[in-house]
């Protein structure tokens, strides 16, 4: 009797400790999101600051690569200059109206997944922040940037959505913004690829053949049918982000640009 009571109160007390700690982390978890959101608020703001055309203290970096090292600022809706003053990783904005998408991208091409782990101001960060891929500029024909899919549906929570047909179609443009400007992209194809798909590392611009077979793979593999079909000399750009139970698998929602 005083065996089974010994064991029935270490149990419970190992009930007790494990509701805790998973207490504790759970606590833990919300408060870094938290911290994460607060800091993207922040930044937000940031980014919404003086923002009167191309004024002097307007004018934004361009991206090492460039020709130029200094332009004014076009029709930006955004004024990337205050950001790039506190990091100069920081090359551009995403914005997807009706969603949570709303954040600044950074491009290290020396080391491309540096904030895939830390926060704009490089601290740690459960989140990250979203980036360009290393291999990408700004000027190219085909740019894509990755992003986490989050559980509390922030970063790239609702890219994930484009997986259904009807948030597409509620969803349909994606809003880039980078020192030449703002630039509207249009969703034509959804697909579910693996990390090492071809997709990521073959430039679909190169040549018109090259992008005829690019189009016509991402057409072949798509989720649904959107009837846009894109043309040779028209931009891609192409937000991954992780999806499903599968480690390695990931979700790819191209878009064409439309202005």
């Amino acid at each position: 009797m005083r065996k089974k009571k010994l064991i029935l109160r270490c149990l419970t007390i190992f009930f007790v400790l494990l509701f805790c700690v998973s207490g504790f982390i759970l606590a833990k978890e919300y408060l870094e999101r938290q911290t994460d959101a607060d800091n993207f608020d922040e930044l937000n703001q940031m980014a919404q600051m003086n923002t009167d055309g191309a004024t002097e203290s307007n004018k934004v970096i361009i991206a090492e690569g460039t020709d130029l090292t200094v332009q004014e600022a076009k029709e930006h809706v955004r004024n990337l200059s205050a950001l790039q003053q506190e990091n100069e990783d920081c090359i551009g904005w995403l914005f997807i109206d009706g969603t949570r998408v709303n954040y600044p991208i950074m491009h290290t091409p020396e080391n491309p997944e540096k904030y895939l782990r830390l926060n704009f101001y490089g601290e740690y960060s459960v989140s990250g922040v979203p980036f360009m891929d290393g291999a990408c500029g700004i000027t190219d024909m085909h740019i894509i940037i990755y992003g986490h899919n989050m559980r509390n549906d922030t970063m790239f929570g609702d890219v994930a959505e484009y997986a259904k047909r009807d948030f597409r179609d509620e969803h349909p443009f994606i809003e880039f913004e980078t020192v030449n400007g703002v630039s509207q992209y249009e969703v034509f194809a959804v697909a579910v690829v693996d990390a090492t798909d071809d997709w990521y590392f073959t430039n679909p611009a190169d040549t018109e053949e090259s992008y005829a077979e690019k189009i016509a793979y991402i057409n072949a593999i798509k989720l649904y049918e959107t009837g846009i079909t894109p043309e040779y000399g028209e931009k891609l750009l192409t937000l991954s982000t992780c999806y499903g139970n599968e480690e390695d698998a990931r979700l790819i929602v191209v878009a064409v640009e439309r202005s």
